[in-house]
């Protein structure tokens, strides 16, 4: 199991059409295909059922769903962190000095804002 074919189990679900999907998802039809059949050998169960033109989740597929929305918003939550962390332009800045030091913080907190532009950093 990979984080693909979670994707792609994901999209199939929430769009219940393998055509949309492999084009939502800017895949050919035949590897959206091959990706759900290998997660389903994998799983040892069937995750959807054909319905005419369109397809259905399964009991299984069902049970399985919000565990992989889960999994995908909690990666996609820490990569947001890490992007927000990596930024230059946002954070947290913490300064420890002497009381004397207090007249010059207010100075040295407008310069950096003015020199760097940087308007999503706390202080």
């Amino acid at each position: 199991m990979n984080l693909r074919q979670l994707y792609y189990f994901r999209t199939i679900a929430e769009l219940e059409h393998y055509t949309r999907a492999a084009e939502k998802l800017f895949v050919s039809q035949s590897n959206l295909s091959h990706a759900i059949q290998e997660l389903e050998e994998e799983l040892n169960v069937k995750l959807f059922v054909r319905k005419g033109r369109n397809i259905k989740l399964t009991k299984y597929g069902e049970l399985f769903l919000p565990y992989v929305q889960k999994s995908i918003e909690d990666l996609e939550a820490g990569i947001s962190t890490i992007k927000d962390y990596i930024n230059p332009n946002s954070g947290t800045v913490s300064m420890v000095g002497f009381p004397a030091l207090t007249n010059f913080v207010t100075d040295l907190i407008v310069q950096y804002l003015s020199e760097t532009n940087r308007v999503n950093v706390k202080f």
